[in-house]
């Protein structure tokens, strides 16, 4: 009864009443049925997982941009930063550059394929998730780290992409940090990723008919505009999971070492039942939500926050 009384107030007030919760403006027992409702695990709306669109199969890596930050002696760890869905690693650079002048950690970051200065791929259907684990991939061998785990945070379509490189190659993956972080299948009725992927598949299918069209084909891969959204319409075509294991996700998830989420995610919400032991730092920013918090990640000062590094 309580659950149906709850989906039935407007998410607005859904959002006061969580506000309030959080200030401690509200008593504490009816505060922590609003952090039930908000946070627990309810029945999630399932909508008919629509047919896939097809990647195409990209054999040679382009080159790209990234950036090794090494400190002045032997480093104290080797650090991954991995941006989000329409980041760069620009997003990262004040967090990386504190980490290796005031820490001595050395810090890797780079642009994804499609996001600030690294390229399109040739075709836009290759823009793939697995593509980007082969790029971490190869970032961290030409960094010359391949000897040594490193520890990878990654913020929301990076936490995906950090998922599937541990799954990938987990021998070389020390801890990950996972900020607002996709990768999971979402089970929370106010989150609306399912209904994304649906109509961004939708979308897909539609232009793969057109693009047998030469002149609909010379479009959609010479005009600037449609060739972006179109490549980033398929980098995102798997959301929430990316790709992710599913099934070997509870054995990837013990590498979690933090998970730092915005206050409400309607996106990549956080879901602590899915860790078999909650990771040993969880922190909430109240306050903001994904987008905010991906625009704020590089002044949250987690270069200052030892514990996430050491």
């Amino acid at each position: 009864m309580l659950e149906v009384a709850w989906h039935g107030l407007p998410r607005w007030l859904h959002l006061i009443l969580l506000a309030k919760a959080a200030s401690g403006a509200l008593p504490p027992a009816l505060a922590r049925v609003v952090f039930s409702a908000i946070y627990g695990t309810l029945p999630p709306v399932h909508l008919p997982r629509p047919s896939l669109a097809p990647a195409r199969p990209l054999l040679v890596l382009p080159p790209y941009h990234s950036t090794v930050y090494r400190p002045s002696g032997q480093p104290r760890s080797r650090i991954v930063l991995l941006h989000g869905w329409g980041m760069s690693s620009k997003d990262w650079a004040l967090t990386a550059r504190k980490l290796q002048k005031e820490h001595g950690h050395a810090v890797l970051t780079l642009d994804f394929f499609g996001h600030g200065f690294s390229p399109y791929l040739p075709h836009n259907d290759q823009h793939d998730p697995h593509v980007l684990v082969h790029q971490v991939h190869d970032a961290v061998r030409r960094a010359g780290w391949e000897a040594a785990p490193v520890t990878i945070a990654g913020i929301s379509m990076g936490s995906a992409i950090a998922l599937r490189y541990a799954q990938r190659y987990p021998d070389t993956v020390h801890r990950l940090i996972l900020m607002c972080g996709a990768g999971m299948t979402v089970t929370r009725w106010y989150a609306w990723t399912d209904r994304l992927r649906a109509c961004n598949n939708a979308l897909l299918r539609k232009l793969q008919e057109l693009n047998k069209q030469p002149t609909w084909h010379a479009l959609f891969h010479y005009v600037p505009p449609l060739r972006a959204m179109i490549s980033h319409s398929y980098l995102t075509r798997l959301t929430p999971e990316y790709g992710v294991d599913q099934q070997t996700l509870p054995q990837t998830l013990q590498k979690v070492h933090a998970c730092i989420w915005p206050m409400v995610d309607p996106l990549h919400p956080l879901q602590l039942e899915l860790f078999d032991e909650t990771p040993e730092h969880v922190a909430i920013v109240p306050g903001v939500d994904h987008a905010l918090f991906c625009l704020l990640i590089d002044f949250l000062q987690l270069h200052s926050k030892a514990h996430l590094w050491q």
